[in-house]
């Protein structure tokens, strides 16, 4: 199991719920692209920039976060 201590994610002009989703949407496929029988890992924080606007599409907002957290873990 991969585990991530702490991971947050600001949006600007996004709201509580907004955000809220936007970090669930993350976290599925962040672990959707995990393979399966990895060694146990323990990952503190990860930073994450990105510029975008808040009008962007959320699900591709996700899949861009997401993508970026999958090459910071070098998966």
């Amino acid at each position: 199991m991969t585990e991530i201590g702490e991971l947050n994610i600001r949006v600007p002009g996004l709201s509580e719920d907004a955000g809220a989703n936007l970090g669930r949407m993350v976290a599925e496929k962040v672990t959707a692209a995990l393979p399966i029988g990895k060694a146990d890992r323990y990952i503190p924080e990860l930073r994450i920039k990105m510029q975008g606007s808040v009008s962007e599409n959320t699900d591709v907002m996700a899949e861009r976060i997401a993508q970026q957290i999958i090459r910071q873990i070098n998966f």
